[in-house]
Order: structure tokens, then sequence, then C-alpha cells
């Protein structure tokens, strides 16, 4: 009989006796001075008219440490498996073996690094390129309706997908959404929704797993650490703390639970939060609860919407509050349609509007309302105006600019903004403001690329 093959996913731990066909799990392991207790399943390969099938075969809670716990776990394992195995094995050797290795497993915690050769480090890697860092908890806030629970369902699509839209790249990978706010049947319609509107060609059909949650987090650890485990999940959405925190957004400790527990899953995790009461008096939102949510988020956004009355579209922008090892990036703009369709309700009788599809566009931050534009820099500012309507004269970004601020800007701190930025350009004769990098070709391309034509060579802008 060979090593058995030991991993472990939050609380869970599996030896697997591939060999033989023997696979234990142990889960809800509890230790105190007296003992250590787990729950044990036992699975084995067995042999059927219709082939090979892994069936359990024991469900039990013994004491890993007490020997006639133990030896009654045996006995109870022989009676079950009544030469049902297709191979001959030794019982006590795998259930001693394993009780041993389940108990390493849950002391040993993360495994002590000797630094000898540290050209291996890299940098982050990036779950959904560049937004949200693999691995790694990333935090997402914002006032209600501001459409962040869209946002974070747009990711899971990309993710399950594998897709590379609105200048953003997702990893392919099994995403799991954890929901305390809506039921299943709002979530299956926005999904279908959002990938009417992403083109997919079943819409109906996804790979992303959906859960209702009831009570804190860190009380369901354990069935997560499972679903994390069997589903090979590597990208989870909470929605939204406050309720995943237990109702408790200002204690430390129970922040500091919940960061503890979501970091031995390690899986890159999007949350979702709400901004602060004081918004509605102040004007300026905060996260909502204790700076510790802030701090213990590895990239925190905040995301605001603002709907255009008469079009029926929505414009968001997406800003980037904090990165540990990441340079800030610039907000990031996106408009969002929804298109109704007529459906008749069968159990009430008569036709009602409900969505069809919404469709998302990046937005060019140029383009968006006031509102957003007041809130950037002085350079993102005329960054962003030049950038989407092209070389413009000191005076008429004055103007405009001070237009947005509901400020008078002079021509001379446009001057000065222009010469302290590595990516904005003054023309001394003409006095026009330009960018430094090309502006249009990499759209075309993108464009061009999805249509299936390949780039040969790219000439650079003189």
């Amino acid at each position: 009989m060979n090593q058995p093959v030991v991993t472990k996913l939050g609380t869970i731990i599996d030896v697997s006796f591939n060999d033989v066909g023997v696979y234990l799990r142990a889960e809800r392991i509890v230790e105190s001075p007296e003992k250590v207790t787990a729950e044990i399943t036992v699975q084995m390969d067995i042999a059927t008219h219709h082939g090979i099938r892994k069936e359990r075969v024991l469900w039990s809670r013994p004491s890993l440490l007490d020997d006639r716990s133990k030896d009654a776990f045996i006995q109870s394992l022989e009676h079950a498996v009544d030469d049902k195995s297709l191979r001959a094995f030794s019982f006590d050797e795998i259930v001693t073996e394993s009780f041993a290795h389940i108990l390493s497993k849950h002391r040993e915690g993360e495994s002590v690094v000797t630094l000898e050769n540290m050209n291996v480090a890299v940098g982050d890697i990036w779950h959904v390129k560049p937004l949200i860092i693999q691995g790694l908890p990333n935090h997402l806030w914002a006032q209600g309706g501001s459409f962040k629970s869209y946002f974070a369902q747009l990711t899971c699509i990309l993710c399950d997908k594998g897709l590379e839209r609105f200048s953003l790249k997702a990893r392919p990978s099994n995403a799991l959404y954890l929901d305390w706010e809506q039921n299943q049947n709002v979530f299956m319609r926005r999904i279908i929704a959002l990938q009417r509107g992403l083109g997919i060609e079943e819409p109906t059909k996804s790979g992303i797993l959906w859960k209702k949650m009831y009570g804190s987090f860190v009380q369901s650890y354990e069935v997560i650490s499972k679903i994390c485990k069997d589903n090979n999940i590597s990208y989870i959405v909470f929605d939204s703390m406050n309720p995943a925190l237990g109702g408790n957004s200002i204690d430390p400790m129970v922040i500091e639970q919940f960061y503890s527990a979501l970091d031995s899953l390690n899986v890159t995790s999007l949350i979702l939060d709400h901004a602060n009461r004081s918004a509605e008096t102040t004007g300026k939102p905060a996260i909502y609860g204790s700076a510790f949510k802030y701090n213990r988020s590895r990239m925190v956004y905040e995301i605001r919407k603002k709907q255009e009355e008469l079009t029926g579209k929505i414009q968001l922008v997406l800003y980037h509050r904090k990165a540990n090892e990441n340079p800030p990036q610039s907000p990031r703009g996106f408009t969002v349609n929804f298109v109704n369709e007529e459906k008749l309700n069968e159990s009430e009788g008569y036709y009602e509007e409900v969505i069809h599809s919404v469709h998302w566009e990046k937005m060019q931050l140029g383009q968006a309302d006031d509102e957003f534009l007041k809130a950037l820099s002085m350079g993102e500012l005329v960054r962003e105006l030049v950038d989407t309507h092209g070389a413009t004269d000191l005076e008429t970004l004055a103007s405009n600019i001070s237009i947005i601020k509901e400020v008078t800007v002079a021509v001379q701190v446009i001057e000065n903004t222009v010469s302290n930025s590595s990516v904005l350009t003054l023309d001394d004769e003409t006095r026009m403001v330009d960018v430094t990098y090309s502006r249009s070709s990499n759209g075309i391309v993108e464009e061009l690329t999805k249509m299936g034509a390949r780039l040969i060579e790219e000439v650079p802008k003189e």
C-alpha cells in the first residue's frame, strides 16, 4: 500500500489511499485538553454491475487519540464493508495512519519556509485583470442601489466563462456566490440577463454555484469549506459583508475572525459592502463600520451610479481607494443598458414588463456625467478630457474644467498640471494639450481582434 495523498482546505482534511480505493474525510474537528474528535466519512471504490463506484461506507465521530474509540471505529468499518472491497488491505493500518495524518495536518498551520532562493518570488497575479487580485480579499463598497451586486455577478460570469470584456480579463475558474441579500429566483434572472447582454450562446446555462446564506460566515465556515473543496472553488463573492459578519460590523474581533476564516480557504474573494449612514447628510460616503474591514482587504474600490432619466442608461464609475503594493488605478467607467420585454404572468393572467438582457459597455470618463468628473484630481481630469475629445487648447480646458469643478480654474493651473504629468504634453506653438500615448489604436486593434484580425506590426505614434 502506497503513501496516501493528504490535502487540506479550510477545515476539511482528506486522506486518499488511491491505490486501494479508500478515502477518508475529516471535518468539524474539535480539540480540547482531554481529546480530539472529528466527523470522519469513509468512502470506497465498490464493484457494481455498472462498474466501479465510489460509495460512502461509514460516517462516524471517533476520538482520534483514544485507542478504544479507534478500535470501535475499525470494527464498524469492517462490518460496514463486509467484503465489498476490490483489494486486500488492513483497515487497522489505514485508520491508524489516517488519524495520524489528520492530527498532524490539523495542528501544523502554515508550513515554515526557509528563504534560501527568493528569485522564485513573483508579483501579484490577477484573477480579474486589472481589478481583482488572486488568492486575496478584494473589497467593493457603495451606497445602496449602486449596482455593486450586478457588477459582482458580472465578474462571476467572466470567471465562469473565462472571458475578456470591457478591458477586464478573467481567469477561468469556478465561482461561488454567497448571497445574504436576494433569493435564488432574482439571482438566476440577473445571470440570464447579464449573459444575454454578453452574447453568451446559451444564456440559461451557467457553472456558477449559488448559496442562500443565513447567520454569519464563520458559523457556516465548515459547510463553505466543504463546498470549496468538493467543487474546486477559487473565486467567492460575499453579498454582503454586514450579514456575513452576523450584523456586527464594528467589532474588530468579529471582523478578524471573518478574515482569518477567509484566509484559510485560500481563494480569491470579492466582498460587497455598504456605505455608512453619514453619507446621506455629509455627502462623503465611507465604508460602513470598522476601519478594520478596509485595513484587512488587499484592494478596495468604491462604485458610484448615476441614471440618465431620458435614455434609461446607467453610468457607473469604479474608484480605486486602496492598494497595498500596487500603484493607484485611474477611475474606470461603464454604461449599463437594460432591455425589457413583455412576458405573460401565467399565474396572474396578465402581461408584465421584465428584464430581458443587461448590456455593459466600457465608458471613457471624459464622456461621463460632471458629477463623476468632479471627483477626479486635476491631472486625471485633464487626461480623461483630452483622451476622450482629442487635443484641446489650454483656454478651452480651463473653461470646461471650471464648469465641471464649479470653481474658476486658471490657465496656469492647467499648464502646471500638464508639465508635471508623464502622460500629457503641451505644444508650445499651438498651446494644444494632448496625451503622449496612442489614443485610438488600442480601441481599434481590440475591436478588429474580436472580429478575427491578427496584428502584424504596431507603429508607434510619432
